[in-house]
């Protein structure tokens, strides 16, 4: 087999050939040019037969001319990260090298079996056992060459091809155009592609060969459900929901899937890339333990389909019917400013988003997610009172001169912290459309702030509604109730755990409709792809679960015992676990102590505290989900005659001084340093207005009233 090396000349184009006409067609003695496989970013593929031997390869013909300086110096860079490369298993090999001053000829070994998805669109059956093989041999892959602290940095499904053609499964990893060396500082070079392309190289930040796992875990995600898990119309939008992680395992497509195999892809699809699965840990991971003949049962045959499409639109741009889009977004790029990839595609539509699977969560169209329009806040809305003002962001009343209507804006300053927070927040949101959830209106991604356009909710919260009814009875707390249990039940069903249900974000819409309320302040809140699947400890004291204390994976079941800690007091007018030091409180949490004190508990009715206690259960496993709740015999079952004549009244005394004796209890326990953090925290927020100053009819509030909001309202938050 040839294996020889011609490199005549200096990694620059200013080389000069002394006897250029003996060297010109040193390729051409040696080789045959064959048919055209492909188009690269910088060259043309072909398959080549070698003269003397007759073995096929294929030859990557690059040409120099056409070449800067840097990309010249790059393809020299490939040649030599491919030979560091010989030998290694499931890697396409280089061959021969020949380099002149008009063209580099790169022959490798011609992966005879095509492309892995191509060859999957044309299978008759389709197992997750299959599937599996092939994600175990890239994972493989990646691991040797992260071992060697090599980046590929443009995983795509075009860059896995198959060795022969009786064997699916023999993958080989081409196209090393973009790879490179990891230095002790890190990757910052913006390249990729954009469907697998790595959060943290969009915005910005130094990255390392984690960014490699997230690309794996987007061809995972297509080798199981046939389709990229982060598609939408525009280049804008497709890296919004990079950066929030934003993906869903659609049923029509993963109801066969194993458990196992969500759990994989959604390790290695983290924004965070210090949380992301390595090669070496992903490879360790359950789902490569499952027995065959239980992957083998798990038809998968549905996703053929989905890799069909997604096969014939590649086919289509690669024929140049769509030239009339940018290159850089169907194809690698690598730029200074990611800008430069958005200004170039906001004004195209990917037409690869009509092949999205039907989501059973519609988002409402927002505007300004898209920059099309090139509207800044400023320019249609007007900001005016304060509602509140927190340590990360605050909220204001604003006036839509568009819709001629007020509304609320949330304000957070925009820095890499937030971005991955406030766009799921915002993403979240805009899918759950329902009439018990506070609606997303607009959204503005600016230099310095986010602002998040909501409804305007001017009947308080559910406390200011409770103290403000003149007769307070056992059905005004089970009709909240109910509302709020339509509420959770809606976020449940579509994934979502909101993870900070409290009385001051359960919203009232107006003043004259006491049930009318809405579940706001969704900053904590996740998407939950797979049970037990969140790790983040946050919430606000009184009302976070057990689980989340104790260190242990949770769900959205973890809202289902704020739910129980939410009604218990709009009952009683007393939270159930009363220390006064957050650390005993907390212990007492974990352990589920609590009890129904009799002079609080004696007017309430069995059927209430049967609900409870199904809900303040310190095993989630069987605590009651949102949907039994809403069917047990308090919610369902029990007359409204009945409960009304059960005053509360006394219940809202309590509810009165809690509310009073909850602040100043709160910061009285502080010690000197912490109330030096808060006190902190508030400048911090003050500075927060003082830098958006600029925007109209700015109201501050003074320092006592965000020192209460501070205190008061702030959730536990533990990274």
């Amino acid at each position: 087999m040839p294996r020889k090396t011609i490199a005549t000349f200096e990694p620059t184009k200013s080389s000069e050939p002394t006897k250029s006409s003996e060297i010109d067609y040193v390729f051409a003695n040696d080789y045959s040019i064959d048919r055209k496989i492909r188009s690269g970013s910088y060259g043309v593929v072909h398959t080549t037969r070698h003269k003397m031997t007759n073995q096929l390869f294929a030859v990557k013909v690059i040409d120099r001319r056409k070449l800067k300086v840097k990309e010249d110096e790059a393809t020299f860079r490939e040649i030599s990260i491919m030979k560091d490369l010989l030998n290694v298993k499931n890697v396409i090999q280089l061959v021969d090298i020949y380099i002149t001053p008009k063209a580099f000829h790169i022959v490798q070994d011609y992966a005879k079996g095509g492309d892995v998805f191509d060859r999957l669109s044309k299978r008759s059956s389709y197992s997750e056992m299959n599937a599996r093989s092939l994600s175990f041999t890239l994972l493989t892959t990646m691991r040797e060459m992260h071992s060697r602290k090599l980046c590929h940095r443009d995983l795509k499904p075009d860059n896995l091809l198959l060795d022969c053609h009786h064997d699916d499964c023999s993958m080989l990893l081409a196209d090393f155009g973009f790879t490179k060396y990891v230095p002790k500082e890190g990757l910052a070079t913006r390249c990729g592609t954009p469907k697998f392309i790595a959060p943290e190289i969009l915005v910005g930040k130094r990255y390392n060969t984690q960014a490699d796992m997230w690309s794996v875990g987007c061809l995972i995600y297509m080798l199981i459900s046939g389709s990229p898990p982060f598609k939408d119309k525009t280049m804008r939008g497709l890296f919004r929901k990079i950066r929030a992680s934003n993906f869903t395992f659609y049923d029509e497509y993963w109801k066969n899937a194993s458990l196992e195999s969500k759990q994989l892809v959604t390790s290695l699809l983290t924004v965070d890339p210090d949380d992301r699965g390595t090669a070496e840990e992903s490879i360790s991971m359950s789902w490569f333990v499952q027995s065959e003949n239980n992957l083998s049962s798990r038809n998968l045959y549905g996703s053929i389909g989905e890799i069909k499409l997604f096969n014939s639109e590649r086919n289509l741009k690669s024929t140049g019917n769509l030239s009339r889009r940018p290159s850089a977004f169907v194809s690698a790029f690598r730029v200074d400013k990611i800008e430069d990839v958005l200004e170039e595609s906001d004004n195209y539509e990917d037409e690869e988003s009509l092949l999205v699977p039907s989501n059973p969560i519609q988002s409402r169209p927002l505007v300004n997610m898209s920059r099309r329009q090139k509207k800044n806040f400023s320019d249609l809305y007007t900001i005016r009172d304060d509602i509140h003002h927190g340590s990360v962001a605050m909220i204001k009343k604003c006036y839509s001169k568009t819709r001629d209507k007020e509304l609320a804006v949330k304000i957070i300053e925009r820095n890499s912290k937030t971005d991955e927070q406030v766009l799921q927040e915002v993403t979240i949101m805009n899918h759950l459309d329902h009439e018990n959830i506070v609606a997303v209106v607009d959204f503005f991604e600016e230099d310095d702030f986010y602002y998040i356009v909501m409804e305007l909710m001017e009947g308080g919260d559910v406390f200011d509604r409770i103290l403000a009814l003149k007769n307070y009875t056992e059905e005004d707390a089970r009709d909240l109730a109910k509302t709020l249990l339509k509420a959770v039940d809606e976020m449940h069903n579509n994934g979502v755990a909101h993870r900070d249900i409290k009385p001051q974000n359960i919203f009232l819409e107006s003043k004259e409709d006491n049930c009318d309320i809405k579940v706001g302040d969704f900053g904590h809140a996740k998407r939950v792809h797979t049970p037990k699947s969140l790790t983040l400890r946050c919430g606000t004291p009184s009302y976070i679960a057990p689980e989340i204390l104790k260190n242990q994976p949770y769900d959205q079941s973890c809202d289902m015992w704020s739910v129980g800690i939410v009604i218990y007091v709009m009952l009683c007018g007393n939270t159930p676990f009363r220390e006064k030091t957050q650390s005993k409180m907390f212990e007492r949490i974990k352990a589920g102590n609590y009890e129904f004190d009799p002079n609080e508990w004696s007017v309430l009715s069995d059927e209430a505290k049967e609900l409870i206690e199904g809900l303040i259960c310190s095993n989630p496993d069987k605590r009651l989900t949102a949907r039994q709740a809403r069917r047990s015999k308090w919610i369902s079952g029990v007359s409204g005659q009945f409960l009304q004549r059960r005053s509360l009244e006394s219940s809202k005394k309590r509810l009165r001084n809690l509310s009073i004796h909850e602040i100043g209890r709160v910061f009285k326990s502080m010690t000197h340093k912490a109330k030096k953090e808060i006190k902190k925290e508030t400048r911090k927020s003050i500075d927060l207005a003082k830098k958006a100053s600029k925007l109209p009819s700015m109201i501050m509030k003074s320092n006592i009233s965000v020192m209460k909001s501070v205190i008061d309202d702030e959730p536990y938050h533990e990274r």
